[in-house]
């Protein structure tokens, strides 16, 4: 039986990620997107009500909450459920560029941390959080520690992929990065690196799921039986064959 699974994405909606930025021809909020509907999508396509997943924006014009002061400019778009093609189609007019710099990814991961926490209780699951961000906003570092010590406790999966963050082993590193980008980038990178999550630039995750997916089929015989060559209640020297029958496979058109 499949694993239950429960992913938050939070994904970074302010101003400044309505910029093209190294040449793109779409928007900092567009390139991101590609990962999130990718990985979106391969989880509506398996249909299973078991693999759920939320949204949450940060940097939004409105406020969308239940935690109150200190959480404003977060919103969650969807709560952690099974996604189907109406609620895609609902995100995709909700998660665009807005007018404002305000709102804090931290913060966000709280908000993601509730949700998963709302729902999984101390059930199984396959608990996931994934933000996407140019990390140009304000953060709020004190909780960090906290936030790191209850992913740990409550066995979340934490990656955080920035736009244009530097990567030495993908090859890329930004040049006259903005002061406040950098300030940021360095201290989420720290945070993973001291255990908390996956860190990594957006530019290898689009990459790679480019890539196409092999899906492992488990083949199913059409006969399995035994072939006998002669009676053996009678001849010690019949024989008896275990025979399993497959469909040959067709190339593709």
């Amino acid at each position: 039986m499949a694993q239950k699974e429960a992913t938050v994405y939070i994904v970074d909606v302010g101003s400044t990620m309505g910029e093209c930025s190294h040449g793109r021809k779409e928007t900092n909020l567009e390139f991101a997107l590609e990962y999130v509907w990718d990985k979106i999508m391969s989880t509506v396509a398996t249909g299973r009500k078991t693999a759920m997943a939320g949204v949450v924006a940060v940097r939004t014009d409105e406020t969308l909450n239940t935690l109150g002061e200190g959480y404003e400019h977060i919103s969650i778009l969807h709560n952690i459920a099974q996604v189907q093609m109406p609620q895609i189609r609902k995100l995709q007019r909700e998660l665009v560029v807005s007018n404002t710099e305000s709102g804090d990814i931290v913060s966000a991961m709280i908000v993601a941390i509730q949700m998963i926490t709302e729902t999984c209780k101390k059930l199984k699951y396959d608990r996931k959080i994934v933000l996407v961000t140019d990390a140009r906003g304000p953060m709020d570092v004190d909780d960090l520690p906290q936030i790191r010590a209850k992913l740990h406790e409550d066995g979340i999966q934490l990656t955080v992929l920035g736009v244009d963050f530097d990567d030495s082993d993908y090859g890329f590193k930004e040049e006259s990065k903005d002061s406040t980008k950098a300030q940021n980038e360095g201290i989420l990178r720290q945070f993973c690196d001291d255990g908390a999550g996956v860190f990594g630039t957006l530019a290898q995750a689009v990459d790679e799921i480019s890539v196409p997916r092999i899906k492992q089929v488990r083949p199913t015989p059409l006969y399995k039986g035994k072939l006998h060559l002669g009676n053996a209640e009678q001849y010690e020297t019949a024989v008896t064959i275990n025979v399993e029958r497959y469909s040959k496979p067709m190339m593709a058109a």
